[in-house]
């Protein structure tokens, strides 16, 4: 209706999931179906990259396991009773943030760095605690730097290309938000309001924990022990696999050494 988050509204939410919405809304209608159609969507879409990722790792069988278990996992992160949830939307951008990374890892192209810094900003644009995914990603190609044993300033590239891939989206949203005046509201409802809410009492960590725990036990088997064995039976079989295989190397190596 041609007003401006933050300024005209009050809310500490990051601004992308309001764009996203007034654009379906625009093109399918205001309903609360289209919402939840798209998320569905959403979703899937996002299950098929876990797949993607967990095909680097597993076999076929254990990785389809896992994509159904996300699946099963991220419908119940709002114990499933409604949608809209930017945790929801945050998801997609930050897996494919990761993807990205295992296809620089896996063909050497900087373009990826740079798409996966969208990513990672995108992700952070629908809900501010996906800032964390930079750790990770600035970890690996950390330790892989050591690894690799080359110059410092192909590093530092590596960094530039991921940092700018990050900057162009909130940029864009920060600028936007300067022209229409709504810059200092903005910065003070994403960020300070949710500095000082982090400090509230109502957030000590344990009774987080406690919450958490009986919410998640609540749910029908506890999502998180639900989780947990299925991601153990995947680790055991893995483990197994790997024993397996220097078995084999190893009956070969013998029966070379006979030979």
């Amino acid at each position: 209706h041609g007003q401006i988050p933050y300024r005209d509204i009050w809310d500490h939410k990051t601004p992308l999931i309001y764009y996203l919405y007034a654009l379906l809304f625009e093109l399918f209608g205001s309903q609360f179906k289209t919402i939840a159609f798209f998320e569905i969507i959403w979703l899937f879409i996002a299950s098929i990259f876990i797949y993607k990722l967990s095909k680097l790792i597993f076999q076929k069988k254990v990785s389809l396991c896992i994509s159904l278990i996300f699946s099963v996992y991220i419908s119940t992160l709002q114990g499933a009773e409604d949608f809209g949830h930017t945790t929801t939307y945050a998801v997609l951008p930050a897996i494919i943030a990761i993807f990205c990374v295992a296809q620089y890892k896996k063909t050497s192209k900087r373009f990826f760095l740079f798409l996966s810094g969208l990513m990672v900003s995108t992700s952070f644009l629908f809900r501010q605690t996906s800032a964390v995914i930079v750790v990770p990603i600035v970890l690996y190609l950390t330790i892989n730097y050591f690894y690799d044993k080359r110059a410092f300033s192909h590093l530092l590239l590596k960094y530039l290309i991921f940092i700018l891939g990050i900057s162009i989206p909130i940029t864009i949203f920060f600028v936007y938000f300067f022209v229409n005046g709504a810059l200092h509201d903005s910065i003070s409802q994403i960020f300070i309001y949710n500095f000082y809410h982090s400090k509230s009492p109502i957030l000590n960590p344990l009774i987080l924990i406690q919450n958490s725990v009986i919410r998640t036990l609540a749910l029908p088997l506890g999502k998180w022990p639900f989780l947990i064995s299925f991601a153990m039976v995947g680790i055991l079989y893995k483990f197994f696999d790997f024993l397996k295989e220097i078995k084999n190397k190893t009956l070969i190596l013998n029966l070379h050494g006979y030979g």
